[in-house]
């Protein structure tokens, strides 16, 4: 037996210009998420289910910085992935600006926090400064639906910024001494 049965031509019509737009929309979000898998910027798409946020999809770019597979972070929370370190306190920080973007509807930015990433193969905690932004994107009742995560490691900045300041003081006590 049948799921359906065609009555006329016409339904046969109407059934191959259904599959036609399925196979557009799937091959419209093919092109979507080739995008977001190529982007410049280092992303991740979360979701949030059940009052946590998880992670639906990494681009490559992320993957590339953190050095974690793509496939380890499907579907898992940001603290899961990324747990608390000991040089590292701010992954609360992090979750609270997801928390912002999500209720407010707008970006959130958090403009320099320090999260150490741990290099299995050396035993270490590498030092990393990164600079976050959380874009909500909305559905058509335009609930919010996504968070794009958005990170850049600004760690050489940071280190620069810092010598420069230990530099200006060092001028600044020898002159006073001098």
């Amino acid at each position: 037996m049948r799921f359906f049965e065609l009555k006329n031509f016409t339904d046969y019509n109407l059934l191959l210009f259904s599959q036609n737009i399925i196979d557009k929309c799937e091959n419209l979000m093919s092109y979507y998420k080739n995008i977001f898998k190529n982007l410049p910027y280092s992303c991740i798409l979360l979701e949030k289910k059940k009052d946590v946020f998880v992670i639906k999809e990494a681009n490559t770019f992320y993957c590339k910085i953190t050095h974690i597979n793509g496939d380890e972070l499907r579907g898992k929370m940001i603290e899961e992935v990324f747990p608390k370190n000991p040089l590292s306190s701010r992954l609360k920080e992090i979750q609270e600006s997801l928390e912002i973007a999500y209720t407010n509807q707008e970006s959130h930015k958090i403009d320099v926090l320090r999260y150490d990433l741990y290099d299995g193969q050396n035993d270490i905690y590498k030092l990393k400064y990164w600079e976050i932004e959380n874009i909500p994107f909305f559905d058509k009742p335009k609930n919010t639906r996504y968070i794009l995560n958005v990170v850049k490691d600004i760690t050489a900045e940071i280190l620069e910024r810092d010598r420069g300041n230990i530099n200006y003081q060092k001028q600044n006590e020898e002159s006073l001494l001098g």
